[in-house]
């Protein structure tokens, strides 16, 4: 659409500058010794160097509140449902994914809440805590208080780098730039898994036969 004045050695011909920025090294098959390719190559190699800088520092704070081996992998699986859940529902906020570690932290805990069980990302996360493939390996099995202490502490350090300025900014942000470079854990996704902790006023507790691991709250009157 613009009449080009630029030389490409690659095309042989002329193009405009926005084709060649556009295009290098993408559609077009630059030289090495294209004086318009050098900028792009020390643009990209900056580039390099900043995710460098952010990713390393991502891991340094998430070390500080997260130092043992075996925490950091429970906050990479964690963060790899809350990553596939966020993409599937955009509109949600750094606050209500962190509303959700608390959620899924009380419902793998003694109490929950009546509102707990219509937290979808909370259910996806003690789905996959109870018969998720990264929490069910034969040399790892967490028990669900050590990851309820996990997610309770999670919910604290999105909440505080979502406030964050510099490479990565904000929560969100973070996960998206780790996860588009480091493939999450496997997920399974939430499915229909029979009655709730939580007794309404009106219905039965669930049967004994119901996986321990949480607690039941039962509302006055019942």
């Amino acid at each position: 659409q613009r009449k080009g004045k630029r030389h490409c050695p690659a095309l042989d011909s002329r193009i405009c500058a926005r084709c060649c920025g556009t295009h290098r090294l993408e559609k077009i098959r630059c030289p090495p010794d294209c004086s318009y390719l050098a900028g792009e190559l020390v643009r990209r190699e900056r580039e390099k160097d900043r995710q460098s800088v952010a990713v390393k520092r991502y891991f340094e704070e998430r070390s500080g509140t997260f130092p043992s081996e075996e925490e950091q992998f429970a906050v990479f699986a964690l963060e790899s449902i809350a990553y596939l859940w966020w993409k599937k529902n955009p509109r949600s906020d750094a606050d209500a994914v962190a509303a959700s570690y608390e959620c899924a932290a009380r419902m793998l805990g003694r109490i929950a809440l009546p509102d707990d069980v219509r937290d979808s990302l909370a259910a996806e996360i003690v789905g996959n805590v109870k018969s998720g493939p990264a929490f069910r390996e034969d040399d790892w099995r967490p028990s669900d208080e050590f990851l309820g202490g996990c997610l309770r502490r999670l919910a604290a350090f999105a909440r505080e780098y979502e406030s964050h300025s510099g490479p990565l900014t904000g929560y969100r942000d973070s996960l998206e730039f780790i996860f588009s470079r480091v493939p999450p854990v496997p997920v399974t996704e939430a499915e229909d898994r029979g009655p709730s902790r939580v007794v309404l006023p009106g219905q039965s507790p669930p049967p004994p036969e119901r996986p321990a691991g949480g607690g039941l709250i039962v509302l006055p009157g019942e």
